[in-house]
Parts: C-alpha cells; sequence; structure tokens
C-alpha cells in the first residue's frame, strides 16, 4: 500500500484535487481529513461521507477503524464530543428541496438504546452510543451510532449506523420528510489518537442500500469505499527572504510516511483577510498552484507585493486513489467502489502590504 499510494500520487500531478462534481465517481465516497498528520497527535478528526443522488438510500451504513488508532469509548452521557453537518434530498410541504441538517454529537447512555440497537446490529448492547443530533426546519432528528472496539486485529473500533428508508411513509416506519441522505461531516472534538507508527492507514466505509421504492435493505448491492490517511504527513509553509520589496517568495516542503513527495504542485490560497482565506479553502476556490515539488519535496512561490496585508495557505489533495487502494480484500459484494486520500493543508502565513515610495518634490 505504501508505495502504490506514492505512484498515484505522482500520476495525479496535473490534476491533484478529487472532482467529487461532474461525475468523477457515482458512488459512495469517504474521506478523512485533520489538521495535523503527526504520530500519536490527538487533534480534531473529520470523517466525510458522501453519495451521488442517483444512488440508492443507504440503509446500514458500517465504519471500521484501523488498527493502530486510539479511540475513546469511555466519555460519560450527555457529553458533547463534536458536531455533524448534512445534506438531505427531502420533500417540505410538497416541495423537493435540497435539506440541510446540522447539531452537536453527543454521548448516550447505550443502555436506554437496547431496543434500537437490536433492530439495527443485532444486538441490545454495545461499548458507547453516540447520538446525531441533526436538526432541520425547526426539528431534531436523533440518529444513533453503536460503537465498539474491535474486532481484535481487524479494527481499532466499529461504527454501526442504520437510517429509515425515504421510500416508505414516516408512519410506516420511513424518513421524516422522505430524507435520503447525500453528505455527512462528522467533526469529532477529540476522543481520537493517530497512530503512533508510520504507514499508510485505510478506514473501510461498508454502505448497505434499500431496495429502491421499498422499506428493504438490499445486502447484495453493499459497496465498500476507503479512506486513506498516510502518517505522518505534512505540507509546510513560510516566507522567504527576497531580495526585491515588490515580491513576496514562500516556500514549503510536502511529505509523508516516506519522506518528501516530488513532482506535484500544491494549489495556492491567498485572500485579504484570515477569514476570508479560511472561506477559500473551505470553497476550494485557489488563486494558483505553487512550483513543482523537487526531489526532497521541497517548493516554492512568487507573488508580486501588495499595498494590503495578505494571507497565505496551500493545500495538497484530496486525491482520488481508487486504483491503487481498492485492494484485495474486498468486504462488500458490491466490491470497492471508490478510495480517497486525505488532503493536507499547510498553516498560514501573513504578509504585511508594501507602502508605495514617497515621490520627491523639486524645488
Amino acid at each position: 500500500m505504501r508505495n502504490s499510494i506514492r505512484l498515484v500520487v505522482l500520476a495525479c500531478a496535473g490534476a491533484l484535487a478529487l472532482a467529487f462534481a461532474g461525475g468523477a465517481f457515482a458512488t459512495q465516497r469517504a474521506e478523512i481529513f485533520q489538521t495535523s498528520y503527526a504520530l500519536n497527535g490527538s487533534p480534531p478528526l473529520d470523517l466525510i461521507v458522501s453519495q451521488d443522488e442517483s444512488d440508492a438510500a443507504p440503509a446500514k451504513v458500517q465504519i471500521l477503524i484501523p488498527s493502530g488508532y486510539g479511540v475513546s469509548l469511555s466519555a460519560a452521557p450527555n457529553t458533547t464530543i463534536g458536531d455533524v453537518t448534512a445534506l438531505a434530498k427531502a420533500t417540505v410541504a410538497g416541495t423537493p428541496i435540497k435539506l440541510p441538517l446540522a447539531g452537536p454529537i453527543q454521548t448516550a447512555d447505550p443502555s436506554a438504546y437496547a431496543t434500537q440497537a437490536t433492530q439495527c446490529t443485532g444486538k441490545p448492547t454495545h461499548q458507547a452510543v453516540w447520538i446525531l443530533q441533526l436538526t432541520a426546519v425547526g426539528n431534531t432528528l436523533p440518529v444513533p451510532l453503536y460503537v465498539d472496539a474491535g474486532p481484535t486485529g481487524v479494527a481499532a473500533a466499529t461504527i454501526q449506523v442504520c437510517l429509515p428508508s425515504p421510500y416508505i411513509p414516516e408512519s410506516a416506519g420511513g424518513a421524516k420528510f422522505g430524507a435520503q441522505l447525500l453528505t455527512a461531516k462528522l467533526h469529532f472534538n477529540s476522543g481520537f489518537t493517530n497512530p503512533g507508527t508510520a504507514n499508510v492507514y485505510v478506514w473501510h466505509v461498508i454502505t448497505t442500500p434499500y431496495i429502491v421504492g421499498t422499506g428493504t435493505p438490499n445486502p447484495t448491492a453493499t459497496v465498500e469505499s476507503r479512506a486513506v490517511v498516510p502518517y505522518p504527513y505534512a505540507l509546510t509553509l513560510k516566507r522567504l527572504k527576497s531580495k526585491k520589496k515588490t515580491a513576496v517568495i514562500l516556500g514549503g516542503k510536502l511529505s509523508d510516511q516516506s519522506g518528501g513527495i516530488a513532482g506535484v504542485r500544491p494549489r495556492l490560497f491567498a485572500a485579504s483577510t484570515a477569514a476570508k482565506l479560511a472561506k477559500a479553502v473551505s470553497d476550494d476556490k485557489a488563486t494558483g498552484v505553487a512550483g513543482k515539488t523537487n526531489g526532497s519535496g521541497n517548493y516554492k512561490v512568487t507573488r508580486k507585493s501588495s499595498r494590503k496585508t495578505t494571507f497565505f495557505r496551500t493545500v495538497f489533495g484530496s486525491l482520488d486513489v481508487t486504483t491503487s487502494a481498492c485492494t484485495a480484500p474486498v468486504l462488500a459484494p458490491g466490491g470497492c467502489v471508490s478510495a480517497t486520500q486525505s488532503k493536507v493543508v499547510s498553516g498560514v502565513v501573513k504578509v504585511a502590504g508594501v507602502k508605495p515610495k514617497k515621490k520627491r518634490r523639486h524645488h
């Protein structure tokens, strides 16, 4: 896995951003993002899952967290451990809409969810239950996640979640508003510790859809998507010395578990405020690309000086690594349909504006 990922990175030098639009994938996708991929670190962790509107609605999702991570399952009930944002297609007051949902992720007493857990997983008890408190148009829709350590030798922990069918009426157990999940980002403030050994780690997300038009799951159509994360993994950025005040020179290094990554161009983002820079990165609106990384992973980028203060940041990824990372063994009868390598972001560099020279007056 280690070498195959780097080969794909090199092959994708001209197309670094993962294109989720325009049919790049017509399947389920999974991605992990962190602001730091340092060994043994414990930064916040984002798990992003998505699928296309044309895909059948998910009935059950199982997430295998790779062995090597630390996962805390001991938080007391009613502890807020993160937040979730999601988008679903739904029908509200007879009108089809894209429905945004959001809310906290809170722990719960597992014994209070024995009946629901049995319906979803076949087991009444689990080591932890995390509740996605999804709120939309004045309604809160709690979605329980059932979490257990292991299986030993297979995963650090397993998360299971079941979703109601959008194809049947709510009175028959169907989803409120006929909501079908399209994307969800689970942001965990705490509870995860990065692996302590340098390697490439793979999250397995196994999705079982409903038979379209029914409330019956379709196990034979179960598919696997993978989130691929190198540790350590870093992108640095700093201002370099320039002989000309009219030029701003920035430089940094891109590296993963095997060392510097050569032959790629990180994307460059620039804005007049830190808030605008954060939004540009979130919207993936780059202002250009940096120079190609050399054999050690080092790169440079030069920009004209501005009269105003400018904030800079570079980003590498996300990457579609399906060809190299969807390797055997595959954990679903429908196959491994996508694999996404995490993106990595640099720190922010603030460059003060340069005042123009005053013209001398001639007497």
